[in-house]
């Protein structure tokens, strides 16, 4: 599929948390006090909280088909309940507008969550123990991608294929670094990419070599998509999951709605299930 732009908003607030994150009509323009009497009754009330308007501080605020209609002390916001009004006691939580990220990638930081990762600024020791436990959980022959690796955390032992080797010799790695626009892969990850030392760098990228022209596995812009494009795609499920856990993680810091900077076929089917 090509590039598309995907809005979504989050929904069903949980109001068991203490800071509750709302999008619902013109929030700024409600500052004052509540309205007079309804012409109907709302659909949603929150009452004692503590609300941010730009005046201050409002205690209640009423919702209705998505729009806020009223803001302010408990008792004239209580004008607009009625018996099908559902009312949270947010017993002094906080409710803030909701805020709208203009550019994320939800399910690549969903799939990251998945993948072997260690902190940045870590050792080639501390990537090669990494590596090794995800082979243990992952088995043999499966892939194995992340990162972030750093160059200069690495000390004297700069980075190269053998090291990923010495732990996974029987599974394909390739991992990314700090920037994303370096990857480092093993000897496995280079031969399912025919990689060799005869191979020439693609346009747009270089594969690094040794003094003897042999590949290090370093593999700068375009040239780790010659190994990236051999990882096996995510399933169905895998980005359902990866969008739902980045769903949760919006919405709990009050991100309630979102532009999605690049999305496929895949992602996309996710977003409609």
């Amino acid at each position: 599929g090509g590039e598309f732009t995907t809005y979504r908003t989050a929904q069903d607030m949980k109001h068991t948390k203490s800071l509750i994150p709302l999008v619902a009509g013109s929030w700024f323009a409600m500052a004052g006090p509540a309205l007079a009497a309804p012409v109907e009754e709302a659909e949603l009330i929150l009452s004692r909280g503590e609300i941010r308007v730009p005046g201050g501080w409002a205690q209640a605020l009423a919702v209705r088909r998505g729009v806020i209609v009223a803001v302010g002390e408990e008792a004239a916001v209580a004008a607009y309940r009625g018996a099908g009004t559902r009312v949270i006691d947010l017993a002094g939580a906080t409710v803030i507008p909701g805020l709208h990220d203009m550019h994320i990638h939800p399910t690549g930081a969903g799939e990251w969550q998945n993948r072997c990762m260690f902190p940045q600024g870590s050792s080639a020791k501390v990537v090669q123990d990494t590596v090794k436990a995800c082979v243990a959980r992952k088995g043999k022959g499966a892939w194995i991608t992340g990162g972030s690796w750093d160059t200069a955390s690495f000390g004297k032992t700069p980075p190269h294929r053998q090291l990923l080797d010495r732990v996974a010799p029987d599974n394909p790695v390739i991992l990314n670094d700090i920037s994303g626009h370096s990857s480092l892969a093993n000897s496995r990850a280079l031969e399912l990419a025919g990689i060799t030392r005869d191979t020439p760098d693609p346009a747009g990228g270089i594969i690094e070599r040794d003094a003897s022209g042999e590949a290090t596995g370093v593999l700068r812009e375009s040239a780790g998509f010659a190994v990236g494009r051999h990882v096996p795609p995510a399933t169905p499920e895998e980005t359902l999951a990866a969008l739902m856990w980045s769903l949760e993680q919006m919405l709990s810091f009050g991100i309630t709605a979102f532009t999605d900077a690049g999305t496929n076929m895949a992602i996309n089917r996710a977003y409609a299930t």
